[in-house]
């Protein structure tokens, strides 16, 4: 949602239609994603 209102998208579909998803950086996104959590998750043991 964040993304779609930065670009200023109304809705998620539209978000859709005119992103096109890249491998490489879809992967890099959910490794820093990972590690974020992870991180958070080891902070609080």
């Amino acid at each position: 949602m964040e993304l779609a209102t930065a670009m200023g998208h109304q809705t998620l579909l539209m978000l859709q239609r005119y992103t096109h998803m890249n491998a490489s950086i879809t992967t890099r996104l959910s490794v820093a994603v990972h590690n974020r959590l992870v991180g958070e998750v080891n902070e609080k043991e």
